[in-house]
This record gives structure tokens, sequence and C-alpha cells, in this order.
């Protein structure tokens, strides 16, 4: 073989050696494009998926240890037409006075800036103070003056020359409806009227579901015990009759008052626990549709009513650091 000829040979292997690395490293190159991309893509399907996601606050990691806020003021009844200034305690100090004012309810009981408190009607709401995710609320039930019992174990409280003053205590109701809760003609007799209230207080009357039956059908009767035994499993505590708070580590998150026609879940301040508990109460009515109700509930920035799985929705957008509302009717 002569040097020519060996040569050519050894020129012919070193371009197909150099085809070979090039098409190495262009499918190498193609392997690491189609890697990037499929990370890529994962992220932004995660990121999507988190932003998504309903944020949650667990307030045990990000409240110091013994910080609070306490409103001065005890669980009571209190007659219509009652003004009333509360005041909080803190710690640190300085918080008390930075609190956030809220009624679950101004149609029964407004609440100013600086706490200042009017009994409008009859019924049962929760007052809340809260700073950033400290919060503490009381329960005030409205009464008449005229009334001879109340429907609760709560002290009666009056207000005589700036001053208050704790009355008598009135002998709490015995009769008790078909469902085994107590109650009394007063509190029965202003079911209708609270339920105007409540339209009135959401700023919308014509979107409001109206009520003109004077008794609770069988339906109605048979969904407010179920949702009474929905909100028990959830873990919200009774208050009053109708009236059941939720709380945590001692912190008041939300309540649920149910009426002979409608449930109103008043959604304070947002935990895990909480929501899940929310979403299980909801369940009851709305099975198919809970998770996605919830969502726009806590998510709402204006008022609205719609239906969802057969049932009258209504959701009351949060405002100035206050509850969130989401009425369902039976």
């Amino acid at each position: 073989m002569d040097r020519k000829s060996t040569q050519h040979r050894k020129k012919k292997y070193r371009i197909r050696k150099g085809r070979v690395i090039a098409a190495g490293a262009v499918f190498a190159g193609i392997i690491l494009l189609v890697v990037f991309l499929c990370v890529y893509l994962s992220g932004r399907g995660n990121n999507k998926k988190k932003n998504n996601q309903l944020p949650t606050v667990n307030i045990n990691e990000i409240v110091s240890e013994g910080e609070f806020v306490s409103i001065d003021m005890e669980d009571c009844n209190l007659y219509v037409g009652t003004v009333l200034s509360l005041s909080c305690t803190s710690n640190p100090s300085d918080y008390a006075g930075k609190v956030i004012w809220s009624s679950s309810d101004d149609g029964i009981v407004s609440v100013s800036s600086k706490g200042q408190i009017e009994v409008i009607s009859e019924g049962t709401v929760a007052i809340t103070a809260t700073y950033g995710v400290l919060s503490d609320s009381v329960v005030i039930n409205g009464i008449a003056k005229d009334v001879e019992s109340v429907p609760n174990e709560m002290p009666v409280y009056n207000v005589v020359d700036g001053e208050t003053v704790l009355e008598s205590v009135k002998e709490p109701s015995t009769s008790q409806g078909a469902d085994g809760n107590h109650g009394n003609d007063a509190t029965d007799s202003t079911e209708s009227s609270k339920d105007n209230e409540q339209n009135t207080s959401s700023g919308d009357i014509n979107d409001q579901p109206s009520e003109t039956e004077t008794e609770p059908s069988k339906e109605k009767e048979e969904m407010k015990a179920l949702f009474e035994e929905a909100v028990r499993d959830a873990g919200f505590g009774v208050y009053v009759d109708n009236t059941y708070i939720f709380k945590e580590d001692g912190n008041y998150l939300g309540e649920i008052i149910l009426e002979e026609s409608y449930a109103q879940i008043y959604i304070m301040t947002r935990t895990t626990t909480f929501d899940n508990a929310v979403k299980q109460v909801i369940k009851t009515a709305l099975p198919e549709s809970y998770e996605d109700i919830f969502a726009q509930a806590v998510s709402a920035v204006n008022d609205r009513t719609f239906s969802s799985d057969g049932h009258r929705v209504r959701i009351i957008a949060a405002v100035n650091g206050g509850h969130t509302q989401l009425i369902i009717y039976y």
C-alpha cells in the first residue's frame, strides 16, 4: 500500500470521526434543550398552580409570643337603642389604639371606627377588633326593653347616665322548638325583620331573596338541622342559640349564624384549619360547588347574588378589614 493511499484513508477516517462528534454534539444539544423546556414549562405550571391556590395564614407562625388584642367587654345582651363605647387591652399596649372595628351585621349593631356601638335592632352579632392578624370579638345580642326573658344565659347590661350597669339577669327562655334549641316569642317574631335588616345592611335589597312564609317549611327545618350538625362537626362552638363561633388557640376567626331560612357565614381571619371547617359547612348545601363558592367568597371585591346547586347564594365582600359574608338560603 503506497503512502498516498494511506493518507487518503486517514483523511477519510478523520472526516467520519468529525461527523460523528458533530452529530453527537447536536444530539446532546437537542437533549439539553428538551430538558430545559420541560423544566421551564413545569416551573410555569407550578407557579400558575401556586397562584391559583388560596392563601392561608397560620397565626402561630407570625404572632410573637404574648401578643394579643382583647375587647374590654363580655358577651352580653344590650337593649335596642343602646349606644356604648368599647375599648381594648393589648400587648404591646399601642395596638389597642390601632385596631379596626367591625360588626358582623351593621343592621343589628353598628360600630364606628373608634369602637362606639349602637344597638339598632334585635338579633345577635359579633363585634370584632382587629390589628394585623390579632383579633378578638364579643357577642352582642340586641333585645327589646320590655322583653321578659332572654334567649340565652348572657348578662343584661344597660347604659344609665353614660355608665354601663349590670341589671338583674333576666331568666333565659325555657321554650324549645322542634330541633331542641332554646327560643322565645320575641326572637321568633323577629325572624323576618332580621332578614330584612340583613338585606338592608348589604346595600343591595333588590338582589336579596325574599321570605314570605310565616312558618319554616319542613325542607327548611331539615336543612337547618343538617347545618347545625355540620357546624358542630366542623369545630364551631355554641355561643347563643343560633350563633356558632370558631376559635383557634383562643383567637376568634369567624362565626356562623343559622336562621330559619338561611345560614350566614362570617370569615374574619383565615387559617388552613378554619378554611377546611368553613368548606365542610358549605358542602352541606352545595356539595358540587362548595370549593368554588368558598374561593369566590374569600376573593370577592364586590357583592353579588347567584344560584348554585339549587340554592340562592349571596356574597358580601369584606370592607375595611371586616368580615367576608357568605349567605346560603335554604
